[in-house]
């Protein structure tokens, strides 16, 4: 496992745990908005500057905050560009009613939304006090702690950074290779923090940006995890070998059960009313577990490919996804004269094949265990704070609420086969599905009164979200 210690990867943005634990570290208040001055995020110093919680302040904008400002341009920012920077003293208000002076400075990103510093203006020394707080007791410290200047030149560097840095000249004064001085560089312009990844000799290292934007550097703090992609690789291989025993007893067991199925229907139409009605009824019950036990391996795979088989991540639009699962839903939908509608659906950062087949089995699932009347059955979409919220409703027979949960367990049913037929594996797969996408899903129903089976998916700064 031994790397070169060039090797650098820096392509993919933090991800949402550390994008928040970066945000929350800060000493000052972090506000980022919408083109309207909407919050889109929070960090926790911005929550006790006004005594508001999080979920309160992501349901508000600037015009809240701030006394009789301009609604069109609460922040004083005029025609500010993308990468420029606006200063802007003034009172906030708080929960409590208090008018908190402050010093706002806002930086427009690339993609329009308003990245705002807010401070105490009598603490403008602040960020270097911060800076010896961040680098006492460094050479103790068995992580690296770096600071860079934007132009790459290194302002600081423990021991442990040093280190980690050892082969590019990491004293003091000295300037980065080309290839991190342009990450330190982006990192600046787009003012938000990022991930890299870096080895050195048989060490591998997370190393964490925080820009200072006003102060024209950032920070870098890493963490050896060389244990964790020792283990992530052997889970890999452990993931493929699982798919390859899959495969193989997949299609070790079709083979013959194929052959047992075949055989069995020749033996029916052979000697069709020639047998008495028990040798029938026989013959009936082993073609039909045949093709049970085929249904259940197929599957079965399916839900171990879950993981294994899942395409990367790109923007997807949900309405685009749900069409190819109703197309291939649509003898069911026409013999049960069902009537399925939607919300206007977003744009999501997800698997679309995955994606698909959830919806697929969720409808599925409210054509089969429909009532009396023909199924009605929506899909909708809501936008919370931190994920877009999917439902499906439908006006089926509903659930008992202490079965709520044991819907999504493999081979757990509710009813007999012959009431309704399947594995009692496509709740399972829907759960796996939405569990990949870092979501969770759930039921709220009533017996005789319908079911609505909602879900999450999370959103994701790189996504074309709208």
């Amino acid at each position: 496992m031994r790397r070169s210690a060039t090797t650098a990867h820096h392509s993919q943005p933090p991800s949402d745990a550390l994008y928040q634990a970066l945000l929350d570290q800060a000493a000052d208040g972090i506000f980022i908005a919408d083109a309207s001055g909407r919050f889109v995020e929070v960090n926790r110093r911005g929550c006790e500057l006004l005594g508001t919680p999080r979920a309160d302040l992501l349901s508000r904008s600037w015009p809240d905050l701030i006394p009789n400002a301009d609604r069109a341009d609460p922040l004083g920012l005029g025609d500010l560009r993308p990468g420029l920077s606006a200063i802007r003293e003034c009172n906030l208000r708080c929960t409590d009613g208090r008018a908190l002076p402050v010093e706002i400075t806002t930086r427009m990103l690339a993609d329009g939304n308003l990245l705002s510093t807010v401070r105490d203006p009598s603490a403008r020394t602040r960020p270097e006090g911060e800076i010896q707080d961040l680098e006492k007791f460094p050479d103790e410290n068995p992580n690296p702690v770096l600071r860079i200047a934007g132009d790459g030149v290194v302002q600081y560097a423990n021991q442990a950074g040093a280190g980690v840095l050892a082969g590019w000249n990491c004293a003091v004064g000295q300037q980065l290779p080309d290839h991190w001085r342009a990450l330190i560089q982006e990192t600046l312009g787009a003012g938000m923090p990022r991930e890299a990844e870096t080895a050195y000799g048989d060490r591998v290292f997370a190393l964490a940006l925080a820009p200072i934007v006003d102060g024209g550097y950032v920070h870098i703090y890493g963490h050896d995890i060389t244990e964790r992609k020792r283990a992530e690789e052997e889970l890999k291989r452990s993931n493929a070998e699982l798919e390859q025993f899959a495969y193989v007893a997949s299609h070790d067991l079709q083979e013959p059960l194929r052959a047992v199925a075949g055989m069995v229907q020749l033996l029916q139409q052979r000697y069709q009313g020639q047998l008495d009605e028990r040798a029938n009824l026989y013959i009936a019950h082993a073609v039909e577990g045949a093709t049970r036990m085929q249904t259940l391996i197929n599957d079965l795979l399916a839900f171990s490919r879950v993981d294994t088989r899942g395409r990367p991540f790109a923007p997807v639009n949900v309405a685009a996804a749900l069409r190819p699962a109703l197309a291939n839903l649509a003898v069911a939908v026409r013999e049960s004269r069902a009537t399925i509608t939607h919300d206007e659906l977003p744009t999501v950062l997800a698997d679309s094949g995955q994606l698909t087949q959830l919806f697929q089995n969720l409808i599925g699932n409210a054509l089969k265990f429909r009532g009396d009347q023909p199924p009605a059955i929506h899909v909708g979409a809501e936008r919370l704070a931190d994920a877009w919220r999917f439902s499906v409703r439908d006006n089926g027979i509903g659930i008992e609420p202490q079965y709520a949960e044991r819907i999504f367990v493999v081979f757990q049913r509710l009813h007999t086969r012959r009431a309704y037929p399947g594995t009692g594996i496509g709740l399972a797969i829907c759960k796996k599905i939405v569990e990949r996408h870092g979501g969770r899903i759930w039921v709220e129903s009533e017996p005789g009164r319908g079911a609505t089976f909602l879900f999450t998916i999370p959103h994701r700064r790189d996504a074309d979200v709208r």
